[in-house]
């Protein structure tokens, strides 16, 4: 028999053993039942992500329906810190990436340490890489263990730099932006409307994103998808005025001088096309972005809505309805233009006809541009009656057209220039001076001449489309009144019928751009800009009938299109600008004009 020493030894390690074999057990039935799902979920993070599904943009559609931008899938390269942490790993894999996409170890570097990481922790290091390069980085993955390539929609625009300044380009959100949006459920890395339509129609191109929860192999590699939580919804598309035809001829008949040529729809203020000269490539902006900002041509100005340009005696159109409704002259008025009027003996302005246009009237003033007949009534009217009369055309003001960056300059007046000598206000009167205008102010104020009175809110954009539950229809955008020209019958009357002279008389400035079946209406401009050549200028609108009496214009034939032509340093309007217009319209007769009318 054992002693009870022995006995109590034997007891004791028995107690210890059940004492330990019971926390075992009972540490087993915890990590079971107390914590087992907690670390079912960490195995299965080990292997299984939430991942975005990124929303494609809504597509941008001209007037017929022709795409003019939409997504398609692109590659972006990031770089994932925790898959490489070795410095010697990192230069070895930035060497192999730099053979691969072109690009120097030195550039990736920095994008490397400039870009700010996604919720992942990744950084972008490239976007929208070409397909070879897409093929050449899966091919040697294993030499590239930091390397995350990842399928995300991509913005792609059909015609490249066609109406680049109206579309606009999208790029990732800046963190300004994001702490501004991020209630809207904007993260880092989404992409955003910068300009143009892009960025006007933002919140119905967006779409919404969706959420999936795939397997990753250890290379945090897409293995498989294994469900989705919830669908991407594609963005709404957005439909344009533009026509896509008229928007190709606009750009084609610039060519490579600078200038602007827009066509509007005057019953409505819908813009047909809207052409700025020189553009850039939407598709490689991001690349080109550092170029296109020194280019001494400045192609990312969109000289139709923030171009500030002196309108010349484009201008003399406005001033007319100010001295006639004003009283300062009337159909019979007449000023003597020997070539030059004088204020005081060392003060001469020159008509632009050196030996002067003889006795004229306010139809004869407008057909010949005579700078001497809006001199000598110009002073009269006034500079405070003159601004007064071009704000009633919303001159000096935003014409609010919706896309963003729109400029302005207020019109000249003693209220913004102090002290205001005579001087200022003869060179006002023909459109000189310190008076500034976009070309799209003119298009929006000659609208108004051609609809007799009524000023639209230019628009782009003609509506939106909708899809719910299989069903699709158009929202469209009501055009917008912003003001209305009140004037006599009389007025009304004898500035028309100066400007169909300016196109249908024989010694009309603007009879160059005369279209046989489709009478106009027009103005001629030269707009001095001293050392350099002066800007042309040329406006119309048409089909019209010869003005009849003192009734005013018809409202129930309202011209269908307005065009306004800039030619910086192109020139004598009447020369160089209303030929150009000639060759545009023709096009619109003979390439689509039913589609649009």
């Amino acid at each position: 028999m054992p002693s009870m020493e022995t006995v109590y030894r034997i007891r004791r390690v028995g107690i210890g053993i059940c004492l330990v074999v019971s926390v075992l057990v009972f540490r087993l039935w915890s990590l079971q039942f107390l914590e087992g799902e907690q670390y079912v979920r960490q195995s299965i993070a080990n292997y299984e992500e939430s991942v975005k599904i990124p929303s494609m943009r809504g597509r941008i559609l001209d007037r017929n329906f022709n795409v003019l931008a939409e997504d398609r899938p692109d590659y972006n390269l990031f770089f994932d810190k925790s898959l490489c942490p070795d410095k010697e790993q990192q230069d070895a894999l930035l060497v192999t990436l730099s053979e691969i996409t072109g690009y120097s170890e030195g550039f990736l570097r920095s994008k490397i340490s400039a870009s700010i990481p996604d919720l992942k922790g990744r950084r972008l290091l490239l976007q929208a890489v070409p397909f070879h390069t897409m093929v050449a980085v899966s091919e040697r993955a294993l030499e590239l263990p930091g390397i995350v390539m990842e399928s995300v929609p991509g913005r792609h625009w059909l015609h490249d730099d066609l109406a680049a300044h109206v579309l606009g380009y999208v790029s990732e959100i800046d963190s300004e932006r994001l702490k501004q949006l991020q209630d809207q459920g904007y993260r880092m890395g989404d992409r955003i409307g910068r300009s143009g339509i892009e960025y006007s129609y933002e919140s119905w191109l967006r779409g919404r994103d969706g959420q999936q929860i795939v397997q990753l192999d250890s290379f945090r590699r897409l293995r498989e998808v294994l469900r989705v939580e919830s669908p991407a919804e594609r963005g709404s598309d957005i439909i344009l005025n533009l026509d896509l035809r008229l928007q190709r001829k606009a750009e084609e008949v610039l060519g490579a001088s600078v200038g602007v040529l827009i066509a509007m729809d005057p019953r409505n203020g819908a813009v047909l096309c809207m052409a700025g000269s020189p553009r850039y490539n939407l598709n490689t902006y991001r690349r080109d972005a550092g170029r296109l900002s020194n280019d001494a041509s400045h192609p990312l100005t969109h000289r139709a809505m923030a171009g500030l340009y002196p309108p010349g005696s484009v201008f003399k159109i406005f001033e007319s309805f100010g001295l006639l409704e004003e009283g300062i002259i009337n159909r019979d008025s007449r000023v003597f233009c020997p070539g030059y009027f004088s204020l005081g003996q060392n003060q001469i302005w020159r008509c632009w006809r050196k030996y002067g246009h003889g006795n004229v009237g306010i139809v004869d003033a407008l057909r010949i541009s005579c700078d001497v007949f809006f001199y000598k009534s110009g002073k009269e009217l006034g500079i405070t009656k003159m601004a007064r009369w071009a704000e009633n055309f919303h001159l000096g003001m935003k014409t609010g057209i919706d896309i963003p960056y729109e400029k302005w300059a207020p019109f000249p007046s003693k209220l913004t220039k102090r002290p205001w000598y005579a001087g200022y206000t003869i060179n006002t009167a023909i459109g000189q001076g310190d008076v500034l205008v976009t070309p799209m102010q003119l298009a929006v104020a000659v609208s108004a001449i051609a609809n007799g009175g009524t000023i639209y809110a230019p628009r782009v954009a003609a509506g939106v489309v909708h899809s719910t539950s299989g069903e699709t229809w158009i929202e469209p955008f009501p055009p917008k009144v912003t003001g209305t020209i009140k004037a006599s019958p009389k007025t009304w009357d004898l500035v028309r019928r100066g400007m169909w002279e300016v196109v249908n008389a024989d010694n009309g400035t603007g009879r160059r751009c005369q279209i046989v079946g489709f009478p106009m209406m027009g103005k001629t401009g030269t707009a001095e800009k001293p050392p350099l050549e002066p800007h042309a200028w040329y406006v119309c609108f048409g089909p019209v009938s010869p003005p009849v009496g003192d009734a005013g214009p018809d409202k129930d034939n309202i011209p269908e299109i307005v065009v306004v032509f800039l030619l910086e340093h192109g020139g004598h309007g009447g020369e160089s600008a209303s030929p150009v217009v000639k060759d545009f319209l023709e096009f619109y007769l003979n390439g689509g004009r039913e589609d649009i009318a």
